[in-house]
């Protein structure tokens, strides 16, 4: 295949053709020597020869060597750890398509969750020796990271220890320790002997332990971990963009194979690269490179066998060989062969093939490495982006790792969950930035079709690294069979143009096959496939319309602040100020031309990824939130996000848009506006079960004349009070909400049948909002950004329960006394910040402590805890309350 590597830039019309589904790692026909954990060595001759039972292909070029690295494959028992963690799955290798249980081999893993005591410390050594007392250190589980989302302290000497065990029987196996992250230089011991030291914050690694492991007697692994500022690390922290939380915060495994065995020691990866290449409808070549480790005394001969399965467990493609490997060596081979008519890979069919490798020696399988393929072509020009010959323009977002209740040390709930609501969303397409993700978000994007940008990490003011080039390389080689992958990213925002440059070179010469990309907001480096583009129009600088004669072909990022507690009753004002007010609907307007020119209409834009999926902590809004995400930090969808739904999904979508506006006061036009987001044809409204009318999915326009599909507008539908919200397609499809109307003054009619009446307040208005509470949203009614609390997750006992709403309490100067009767009998309730000692008004008042313990967000948007007391009251009673300057709300159920 010829290939043309072009220059691109966003304003340069040119194309990158890429006829291959994976990377090309590929190996010459011959098997080359290498040492473990190094570079190629002189080349070899196999022995035995090669055959294919299905077919033959070529090979690309050989890439063996490099740092450290893990064999996958799934575990068969062997070692344990403290606490009893048990093998879950292939560390690095996991399997795609159908696939039979692999045969009982000595490859095992066992996942060291617990059992870990932890200390920070900037000055502590010595404590990789076995029997140091960490009786004082605290007990975590791993992953863990000492940082929380609002405050990063930097450690250089940092440690962690865990004690395991390895059977007696185990004595002459081989023992690796692995490390799927950690943040962001690991100095490793095992029972005192120093394995390495890794450098870097995203990227996994492996260190042998076989020599260091005492079999039968317990052992004690050790880590000293820093997070303070690394010269040569990807980031460097100059400038910082993101949060450096340190820790181990990915998971730590122990990984047992035989001395014969698929190489655990190449940049972190499974040991086998699997390169398609002429991927058509008809057919598919596959070269797969295997690297084979003899870590035994004697030289020893090689049976490698690999199983390529379908969907359904059906073989597709057998190929074997014979590969003569010298004693303490280690060596590559290939095996290739033809996949005829192959399940194409896209995201209308994410066909995964399974890829089973399974050494044997004297007749006896030693080791089994599981791993997936996807088949699949594509390019990009100027123009679009073609996937297996089919325009497919990529629509998507970017993401983060991280969320608010763990910061980097996300479960794989968390992660699973935000690939739920991708897929949701009804994107094709995510940036991961800004550095290299857990496998297991490759993993799922592959499995749901979803097309990936990795990126290394770099965004240095600084001149190149051997170590930055080294983890660029690690980035390559640990992704390399994933077909989601599309780009390699070598960095965003980075003024160190010369390092950029240097990393796009190696990866080019790690990966000559997938296109080299780089989000530029000014920088100009060479030697890339294709520069993206950064773009904040209407946010950090000129008019949100601006997006739409801008020009740029590839876009990285772009986007608005969308706070969810922060409104405006104008849904057209272009009042914001950035990282200080950020009101939804203005965002909101940003993401509507955006999205509706990207998606609906004739675009420019073949590749684009707005910021971002989900909030980020970053040092934006009030100093800590980067609100431009599509759902919360804590992965409440927002209004936008339906928006966007509407565009990509063919399913039916209805959104009422701004329930979170729970009370609302006349726009400039002394109107109470209704805006809603659907893909339907029609829509229609209904206010307190009125008819306002049914609505043509093209009437919506920006004030500017901007027309924009998928949005629904009355500009004049509420009416003083309680307003009871439906919109209908007419198709069965219906979205409800509750909201509240002031018209043009302070005070709300009286709610006839309520539960609470005769509210008063001793400082500025109070409202009974007879609505069920709901867990993510607002509880005040400031909506200027000086009262952004919201809630959590809601205690039980307070499900269903009505409140009543009041400027923000723990402001001195909105501090009121409440008062009220009760219509019925009632549980009140009152939900506050947690004090050292319960308030005395509350006691006084009769209330007593639930017991019940929670959390919610304060003004600056920090997770804070809460505590919950009570009182039931019959009907008609009178509920009187003074107060002091806390956060708390009075909940009626």
């Amino acid at each position: 295949m010829l290939q043309l590597r072009l220059k691109c830039h966003a304003h340069s019309a040119c194309s990158w053709a890429f006829a291959l589904s994976l990377a090309a790692c590929g190996s010459s026909g011959s098997t080359a020597n290498t040492r473990p954990g190094g570079n190629t060595a002189t080349a070899g001759d196999s022995s035995g020869g090669l055959t294919s039972i299905a077919g033959s292909g070529a090979a690309g070029g050989d890439s063996v060597g490099g740092t450290t690295s893990v064999g996958g494959g799934t575990p068969a028992g062997g070692a344990s750890a403290t606490g009893g963690a048990s093998a879950t799955g292939g560390v690095s290798g996991s399997s795609g398509g159908a696939s039979n249980p692999p045969p009982v081999t000595d490859r095992a893993q066992v996942q060291l969750a617990t059992g870990w005591k932890f200390t920070t410390s900037n000055t502590l050594t010595g404590a990789e020796a076995p029997g140091f007392d960490d009786s004082a250190w605290s007990g975590v589980t791993v992953p863990h990271t000492w940082d929380s989302v609002t405050k990063v302290t930097k450690y250089s000497n940092s440690w962690y220890r865990v004690h395991f065990s390895v059977p007696i029987g185990d004595a002459q196996k081989q023992h690796y320790v692995y490390f799927e992250g950690a943040f962001q230089v690991a100095d490793v011991y095992v029972n005192g002997q120093h394995l390495g030291q890794h450098r870097g914050g995203y990227t996994r690694f492996i260190f042998d332990a076989s020599a260091a492991i005492l079999a039968g007697k317990d052992n004690v692994l050790a880590l000293q971990v820093s997070n303070a500022d690394c010269a040569d690390c990807l980031p460097d922290n100059s400038p910082t963009l993101f949060k450096g939380y340190g820790g181990i915060y990915r998971k730590a495994w122990l990984l047992t194979t035989n001395a014969a065995h698929v190489a655990t020691t190449d940049f972190a990866s499974s040991g086998v690269y699997l390169t398609p290449s002429q991927v058509s409808a008809a057919s598919a070549q596959l070269s797969e490179k295997i690297l084979l480790s003899n870590d035994a005394n004697a030289d020893q001969m090689f049976h490698v066998e690999s199983v390529v399965t379908d969907a359904q467990g059906k073989a597709a493609l057998t190929t074997q060989g014979d590969v003569a490997v010298k004693a303490k060596a280690t060596v590559s081979t290939t095996l290739s062969g033809a996949i005829s008519k192959p399940a194409l890979w896209s995201p209308d069919a994410p066909s995964l093939y399974g890829v089973r490798v399974t050494v044997s020696v004297g007749g006896a399988v030693v080791d089994v490495v599981d791993e997936h393929v996807g088949f699949r072509s594509y390019q990009l020009s100027s123009t679009d982006f073609m996937l297996n010959g089919v325009s497919t323009r990529l629509r998507g977002v970017c993401k983060h790792q991280e969320t608010e209740y763990h910061a980097s040390a996300v479960t794989d709930a968390e992660l699973t969950a935000d690939w739920d609501n991708l897929q949701d969303l009804g994107v094709n397409y995510v940036r991961l930035v800004h550095y290299p993700h857990a496998q297991l978000e490759y993993d799922l994007a592959d499995q749901r079709g979803i097309m990936v940008w990795a990126e290394n990490g770099h965004t240095n003011g600084g001149p190149p690294t051997p170590n930055g080039d080294n983890i660029t390389k690690e980035m390559v080689y640990q992704n390399w069979n994933h077909p989601s992958i599309l780009f390699w990213s070598v960095g965003n925002e980075a003024s160190g143009v010369a390092a950029t440059e240097e990393y796009a070179g190696v990866a080019h010469a790690t990966d000559p096959s997938r296109p080299i990309v780089y989000a530029s907001d000014g920088q100009a480096p060479t030697g890339l496939d294709f520069t993206f583009q950064n773009t904040y129009a209407g946010w950090y600088g000129g008019t949100l319309y601006d997006f739409l004669s801008a020009g740029d072909h590839y876009v990285s990022e772009t986007g608005a602040g969308m706070e969810i507690a922060t409104h405006t009753a104008d849904a057209f004002s272009m009042t914001k100020t950035p990282n200080s007010y950020e009101p939804e609907e203005y965002g909101e307007l940003v993401n509507e031309v955006r999205f509706d020119d990207l998606i609906r209409k004739p675009s420019h834009v073949p590749a684009f990824s707005g910021w971002s999926f989900r909030e980020v902590s970053d040092g934006k809004y009030k100093g800590l939130i980067n609100t431009k995400g599509l759902v919360t930090f804590a992965g409440y969808k927002k209004n936008a996000y339906y928006h966007l739904q509407s565009l990509l999904r063919k399913t039916p979508v209805v959104h009422l848009v701004g329930s979170e506006y729970f009370l609302r006061a006349a726009d400039s036009s002394k109107h109470g506006a209704v805006k809603a987001y659907s893909n339907a044809a029609q829509l229609s409204l209904k206010v307190n079960g009125v008819l306002v009318s049914k609505l043509s999915n093209d009437q919506y326009t920006h004030p500017n004349g901007t027309p924009i599909h998928d949005v629904f507008y009355w500009p004049d539908a509420l009416v003083p009070g309680k307003n009871v919200l439906s919109a209908d397609d007419g198709a069965g499809h219906t979205d409800t909400a509750t909201v509240y109307y002031l018209g043009a003054g302070t005070t709300l009619p009286a709610d006839t049948g309520a539960t609470v009446s005769n509210l008063t307040s001793s400082v500025g208005p109070a409202y009974f909002i007879a609505a069920p509470i709901r867990e993510q949203v607002p509880f005040y009614v400031d909506f200027d950004s000086t009262g952004d609390n919201t809630f959590d997750t809601l205690p039980a006992a307070v499900v269903g329960a009505s409140w009543v709403a009041t400027k923000r309490q723990s402001d001195a100067a909105k501090r009121t006394n409440l008062a009220f009767d009760l219509n019925a009998a009632a549980d009140v309730f009152i939900l506050f910040s947690k004090q050292a000692t319960g308030p005395a008004w509350i006691a006084a008042a009769g209330f007593s402590d639930t017991g019940t313990t929670g959390q919610w967000r304060d003004n600056d948007l920090k997770l804070v805890p809460t505590a919950l007391y009570k009182r039931s009251f019959a009907a008609g009673a009178h509920v009187a309350l003074t107060s002091s300057a806390i956060d708390y709300v009075v909940l009626v159920k």
